[in-house]
């Protein structure tokens, strides 16, 4: 049995049509008690004299009507001209999209396999991050291009929808398109990160190796140890090799997370 609140709390955590679909029917509930409670002090003011409360609840009705009634007239604007222009303005996002969201990510990636801003990176590591990246990128093209020639129907129903949700729902299929053709930039930054704090946490054991302490897990804090020449020799290596690989790791961190950030505020304007 699927429990509907916890499928409606999931859809407006991860989509924003459906959080904008959650705030139109609770403002239209709003609205109807708005309404309800201004002919309820409006006979209550008749009789008892109430002028000044009836006139304040009546002026915010009429206040929260007219930003609804902007907000549907806005989108039916720019439902029109969507509509009208559905065929360019689907070209122009397939064309954007791959822009930045492929090719200038892909000559980013070429850049940084050379001496990206003097910075000399270690040969074999950034070869291969550059590969496996790469590789995700010509994935993502193949699952990207068949699904960009449907973007004109996105924006026909992106226009459409202006009609019903006003300006503020074409906003919410348009952070939802860019979340969906974005997704692939959001694995460069999980398997970034995850890769970058692996290496932290490494890099943190064998310095606790230098001090002559571990990392106690029962208790969870950091006690006393006497480690033997081999155990400081091998960690010895293990740091050294560590250390010189994090700058090509940094790097490569620093890059996808601005791509993330770029995307997130994208999203926070949208929002």
């Amino acid at each position: 049995m699927v429990d509907v609140s916890v499928v409606g709390r999931k859809i407006k955590r991860f989509s924003a049509v459906g959080q904008q679909l959650d705030l139109a029917v609770r403002k239209s509930v709003h609205l109807a008690e708005q309404w309800g409670a201004v002919c309820g002090t409006g006979r209550a003011a008749a009789a008892a004299g109430g002028r000044q409360r009836h006139t304040a609840l009546y002026a915010y009705l009429w206040n929260s009507a007219w930003v609804i009634a902007l907000d549907v007239a806005l989108g039916c604007i720019l439902g029109a001209v969507l509509l009208a222009h559905a065929d360019a303005v689907g070209a122009w996002m397939v064309a954007a999209l791959r822009q930045h969201t492929v090719t200038s990510l892909e000559q980013t990636i070429v850049w940084l396999r050379g001496w990206p801003a003097g910075l000399k990176l270690n040969n074999g590591l950034d070869g291969f991050l550059a590969e496996l990246f790469l590789w995700l990128i010509h994935f993502w093209t193949t699952v990207f291009h068949p699904s960009a020639r449907h973007l004109r129907a996105i924006v026909a129903v992106a226009g459409w929808s202006g009609f019903v949700g006003g300006c503020s729902m074409q906003l919410a299929v348009l952070s939802d398109v860019l979340a969906l053709t974005t997704v692939h930039t959001y694995w460069f930054y999980m398997v970034a990160t995850r890769i970058f704090h692996w290496q932290l946490v490494t890099l943190y054991s064998l310095f606790n190796l230098f001090r002559g302490r571990k990392h106690n897990v029962l208790r969870r804090r950091i006690d006393s140890c006497d480690y033997n020449l081999d155990q400081l020799l091998i960690g010895t290596i293990l740091f050294t090799l560590l250390t010189y690989l994090f700058p090509t790791v940094l790097v490569y961190y620093i890059t996808f997370v601005g791509r993330r950030l770029a995307v997130t505020m994208a999203h926070g304007l949208l929002e």
